[in-house]
C-alpha cells in the first residue's frame, strides 16, 4: 500500500481483497479496505482502570513497528490488570488482526466495545475483521455505528464505501466517497476507490479522472489502471 497522507496507519495497516461476481478480474487486485486499521493515537484511559501506561505505550510502538507478536505477548503477560480497560482489548484485537487471527481479534474488539460503547476505532476495526471473515453485512453494521458516533470519520466513510461496493451497491459507495472528498479534497484513497466504482458502472471518464487524481496524490497502482483502461 502506498504511503499517502490519507492512509491513517501507513506501514502498520492491514489489507484485504475481494472478488465480486462478474467484476472478478477487476476486484482481484484491489485492496477494498484501503484505509487499513484505525489510528493508534488515543487519549490515555483512567489510570485506575488501565494497565500501566508504559505497557500500552510499548505495545503501540511494537504495532507501529510491525512487531505484532511482540505486542501481543506483552499484552497477554500483563492481562491480569486489564479486565476493565477497553484500550487493552483494542490493542490486543489489533495485534491479533495483524496476525490474521481474526476470530480472536473479533472477540477482543467486541469486549472493547462492551466496555466502551462509544469506541469508534473499535467499531471500524471490528468491521474490517468481519469483512475479512466474509460477514459483509456485519462489517457494514459496525461502520454504520462508527459513523453514528463520529459522522465525519473519514476512515469509516471510506471503508463503508468499499463495503457498499462489495455488496454491489455502487451508488451508495460513490455517495460515501463523495462525502469524504467534500471533507478532505486531497483524500487519495477516496479518489482511488471512487474511480474503481465508476469504472464498474461504466463511467469511464469519471473513473479515469479519479485515478489520475489519486495517482497525483500518491496512489502508485493507479498508474496500472490508467494505462489499461484510460488510453484513448
Amino acid at each position: 500500500m502506498p504511503a499517502t497522507k490519507n492512509n491513517c496507519c501507513n506501514a502498520e495497516a492491514s489489507s484485504a481483497t475481494r472478488t465480486v461476481g462478474k467484476n472478478r478480474l477487476i476486484f482481484k487486485t484491489i485492496t477494498i479496505f484501503s484505509i487499513g486499521l484505525a489510528s493508534l493515537n488515543w487519549p490515555a484511559p483512567s489510570s485506575a482502570l488501565a494497565t500501566p501506561l508504559t505497557i500500552k505505550n510499548q505495545a503501540r510502538e511494537n504495532l507501529k513497528a510491525g512487531k505484532s507478536q511482540e505486542a501481543l505477548d506483552l499484552l497477554i503477560k500483563n492481562s491480569s490488570q486489564s479486565n476493565t480497560d477497553s484500550q487493552y482489548f483494542f490493542l490486543k484485537g489489533r495485534a491479533l488482526q495483524d496476525l490474521r487471527r481474526n476470530t480472536e481479534s473479533l472477540s477482543n474488539y467486541s469486549i472493547a466495545i462492551f466496555l466502551n460503547p462509544k469506541f469508534t476505532n473499535a467499531y471500524i476495526n471490528r468491521g474490517l475483521v468481519k469483512g475479512a471473515l466474509k460477514d459483509i453485512e456485519g462489517a457494514l453494521s459496525d461502520l454504520d455505528q462508527a459513523l453514528i458516533i463520529e459522522p465525519k470519520n473519514l476512515a469509516a466513510l471510506v471503508n463503508r464505501g468499499v463495503t457498499y461496493g462489495g455488496l454491489n451497491k455502487p451508488l451508495l459507495a460513490i455517495t460515501d466517497f463523495n462525502r469524504v472528498i467534500q471533507i478532505d479534497p486531497n483524500y487519495a484513497d477516496a479518489y482511488r476507490n471512487r474511480g474503481l466504482t465508476k469504472h464498474l458502472i461504466g463511467d469511464k471518464k469519471g473513473a479515469c479522472d479519479d485515478w489520475r487524481k489519486s495517482k497525483d496524490l500518491g496512489i502508485l497502482d493507479a498508474a496500472e489502471w490508467l494505462s489499461k483502461y484510460c488510453i484513448e
